[in-house]
């Protein structure tokens, strides 16, 4: 948290994502966890992006669903990570507060050559777009994969066709000597 208040203070505005794993979802103490860390920091929640797989949340539903909206309380934001390879449940999408959903790469990959994973994602973003979520698909590494989730209306993307993992130090050097290049890949 305290990475993304440096980067706003220096003027970059970046969101934050961090998972949380089934057994953080059945803490108890994790909402008042983060509330402390938020005001030690000074975060603004709208800078971070809690991830959750389906399959969190299946241990324990009631007590994750609890944890889950006392967070969303403090104005965190919530997205399903790797949709589509857990426990898929629409009474689960609707039932949640949900910012976002994030498309597995194993559908992604194959996008153009498996038809059955473009219309995977097809109705995946569909789906989100009717639910009001914004969409990020995994695995990106293609720029022909990316020009399809484009036209299909995909919002965000991620993968080593942007860029690979790497410490922060060399993301801000990135940031700053690769960002035109990057925005031009992405407007194209």
């Amino acid at each position: 948290m305290l990475q993304a208040v440096k980067w706003a203070d220096s003027g970059h505005n970046i969101s934050i994502s961090v998972n949380l794993s089934a057994k953080d979802l059945n803490n108890p103490e994790l909402p008042d966890l983060i509330a402390g860390l938020k005001g030690r920091t000074g975060v603004n929640p709208e800078w971070m992006m809690l991830e959750i797989t389906e399959s969190s949340i299946m241990s324990n539903p009631e007590t994750a669903f609890e944890i889950i909206n006392r967070i969303d309380q403090m104005g965190f934001r919530f997205s399903i990570d790797d949709y589509g390879t857990g426990y898929s449940s629409l009474s689960y999408l609707k039932r949640m507060p949900l910012k976002e959903l994030k498309i597995d790469r194993s559908f992604v990959k194959d996008i153009l050559t498996d038809d059955s994973d473009a219309v995977i994602v097809n109705a995946t973003i569909n789906l989100a777009h009717n639910l009001g979520l914004q969409v990020t698909a995994e695995g990106v590494n293609d720029p022909a994969v990316l020009q399809k989730l484009r036209r299909e209306g995909c919002d965000v993307v991620q993968g080593y066709l942007l860029a690979r993992p790497m410490p922060v130090s060399a993301f801000e050097e990135w940031l700053s000597s690769e960002a035109n290049q990057f925005k031009e890949v992405v407007t194209e």
